[in-house]
């Protein structure tokens, strides 16, 4: 694999590793440039061929919001403080990642996404893409999320602290920890779980935690005033106010991570 050209998304600060990344590109005769990720733009990524981040996972899922149908090589800047999970490279390795790259002897795999329509009275709005993972709730969560959860020809009114609905790569991450289950990277499958469910006298919630299988959908209707939609544990926040509707199910284009 030979890229025509090369976008490097980097964090303010990669300890050094930035620079290991361009020299290494510029004595293999690839023309590259370099942002900062806070300069991230679907048109900044247009045009590029392969896609390098460097920093850490919070990189690389900034960027990948924006990817299309480019394949993605994660560096990590900081193996210490960073968990570095989509990682394939750092800087002690990147030159000879690079020349496994240029020889074709690495692998794409494919990470499904998912795709979110929030629905409105009068428009629709579409978050970003999500590697990880969706979370509907309250915009303080101290504050109860009230909502209606509906899958395939279910529904029922919940109480709780917000739903998680999670690809395959994000099962490691805030729905793993929140109690749901893991599964391999390359599972098409996505998974949902309701934070701390509320029973009482008027509610007895049972869709609390499941596996979805790749065509499905996932719809909840909001019954709050202050209710949100964060995109991958992103600071931006969606609105989703009483009356709204979202729907999250797995996009058609996935993410490309490269591997060794």
């Amino acid at each position: 694999m030979i890229p025509k050209s090369v976008l490097v998304v980097c964090y303010k600060d990669t300890f050094g590793t930035e620079n290991v990344v361009r020299k290494a590109l510029h004595r293999s005769g690839i023309a590259h440039s370099c942002i900062n990720r806070d300069e991230l733009s679907a048109g900044r990524l247009k045009k590029a061929g392969l896609i390098i981040t460097v920093g850490g996972d919070g990189t690389f899922l900034r960027t990948a919001r924006y990817v299309g149908r480019q394949p993605v090589l994660s560096v990590a800047a900081n193996l210490r403080e960073n968990e570095g999970f989509f990682a394939r490279a750092s800087k002690t390795d990147f030159e000879r990642k690079l020349g496994l790259l240029l020889k074709g002897r690495h692998k794409v795999v494919s990470l499904s996404r998912l795709e979110s329509t929030i629905r409105v009275k009068g428009g629709i709005s579409r978050p970003e893409l999500a590697v990880n993972e969706v979370y509907i709730g309250s915009a303080k969560p101290y504050l109860t999320a009230r909502y209606v959860l509906k899958i395939g020809g279910r529904q029922e009114f919940q109480k709780s602290s917000g739903v998680l609905v999670s690809t395959a790569a994000g099962s490691t991450g805030w729905i793993g920890s929140a109690g749901g289950k893991r599964i391999p990277i390359h599972d098409k499958r996505m998974q949902y779980l309701v934070r701390e469910p509320f029973f009482g006298r008027l509610t007895r919630p049972r869709l609390l935690q499941g596996m979805l299988p790749p065509d499905a959908s996932l719809k909840i209707k909001s019954l709050n005033w202050n209710g949100i939609v964060v995109v991958d544990s992103h600071h931006h926040e969606h609105q989703f106010k009483e009356g709204a509707e979202i729907t999250v199910r797995r996009a058609k284009v996935p993410l490309r991570l490269i591997t060794f």
